[in-house]
């Protein structure tokens, strides 16, 4: 294989690559357009903005979960024992 032969072998390689992200970037920005119109659409989200939250009881929804208490027991450091010096 010449370097020309590889140079024309590369340049195809590159240029597949470029056609390929071109496309994906076409799709994926379809994509996009159409979830922001779905989004966007009154008939799909009629009472989007309409309805308070006390209406439709997003506080009814809060559940407190009491947290398990920690352990808080604390042990006394012995004093005034034999050979005290050495376990310091």
């Amino acid at each position: 294989m010449t370097m020309e032969e590889a140079l024309t072998a590369v340049q195809k390689i590159a240029d597949a690559w470029n056609a390929f992200s071109q496309a994906m970037e076409n799709a994926a920005q379809a994509l996009q357009n159409l979830f922001r119109c779905l989004g966007e659409r009154d008939e799909f989200w009629p009472k989007r903005n309409g309805i308070p939250p006390k209406k439709y009881g997003m506080s009814l929804h809060r559940q407190v979960r009491p947290s398990p208490s920690r352990y808080r027991f604390v042990p006394m450091a012995p004093r005034n024992r034999p050979y005290q010096r050495r376990s310091f």
